[in-house]
């Protein structure tokens, strides 16, 4: 299983605080090789547990396999 990196933590707490904030509307933005998909796939996993539900769409087979990878 990876670990997510500290800068990767820190912005998933970011993204919880704008949800628990009531935001509509957030962008969540990193650099390529930032690790996104291990950052919402490590999200959806924890969001899930407490009833939350998650719709993630990729555009490439590749992105899909990895999200799979990760979020089981």
């Amino acid at each position: 299983m990876l670990q997510l990196r500290d800068d990767q933590i820190d912005a998933n707490k970011k993204l919880a605080k704008a949800i628990s904030d009531g935001k509509k509307r957030i962008l969540f933005s990193m650099a390529t090789g930032g690790g996104k998909t291990l950052c919402f796939s490590d999200f959806v996993k924890k969001t899930a547990k407490l009833g939350y539900k998650s719709l993630i769409i990729v555009d490439r087979l590749k992105l899909l396999k990895q999200t799979l990878q990760w979020s089981t």
